[in-house]
């Protein structure tokens, strides 16, 4: 048995989660305690969390790389392993995708480019910054979080397409902002 330091009822050990830093192995608060000051706190706590990540991007990316360069054979064998199942998602998310025409815009600059795609946009945007992919793009070595994704329509395939080719004319044309290159 043990006492919660938060409600002060003394419970069973099972109440209590584990904690491998404490002297007898488990919190200090109990999970009935635990769950509600997560309930509570939630905004607070995520809020906490996305400046964390925000001010530790490049930690981060360090310990994502040191994970994946000592756990190769791992996730080879996860992904093989998980193969059917990645592609029957992979398949249902294109096929639930709706076509859409949106604009990639810088937010200092103002410069933007104009597309359209029947891909879930944010395959088809990182494709944009992948120099892989790309080579040619206007994105390509540029960093994603200076720029805003804007979804201007959705439609149909053809009406997408029609609207895409009608924004990229006028806009080619007429304003030096625009980085697209291709006019239909």
């Amino acid at each position: 048995m043990k006492q919660c330091t938060k409600c002060g009822e003394t419970k069973d050990f099972s109440e209590f989660n584990k904690n491998k830093n404490h002297k007898d192995g488990l919190q200090y608060k109990c999970k009935a305690c635990q769950k509600q000051y997560a309930r509570d706190n939630k905004e607070k706590r995520a809020e906490y969390m996305k400046q964390w990540r925000d001010n530790n991007k490049a930690k981060l990316a360090e310990y994502g790389k040191q994970y994946r360069d000592a756990n190769k054979a791992k996730i080879l064998k996860y992904r093989q392993d998980h193969k059917d199942y990645n592609a029957a998602y992979k398949k249902q998310r294109i096929a639930n995708a709706t076509p859409c025409v949106y604009r990639i815009k810088h937010k200092t600059s103002g410069l933007y480019y104009i597309g359209s795609t029947t891909r879930p946009l944010c395959d088809r945007v990182n494709h944009h910054f992948d120099k892989a992919c790309c080579p040619t793009s206007p994105f390509t070595g540029k960093q994603k979080d200076n720029w805003d994704v804007t979804v201007l329509c959705y439609g149909t395939k053809s009406q997408v397409k029609e609207l895409e080719k009608t924004l990229q004319k006028t806009r080619v044309n007429q304003d030096i902002n625009c980085l697209n290159r291709r006019v239909g």
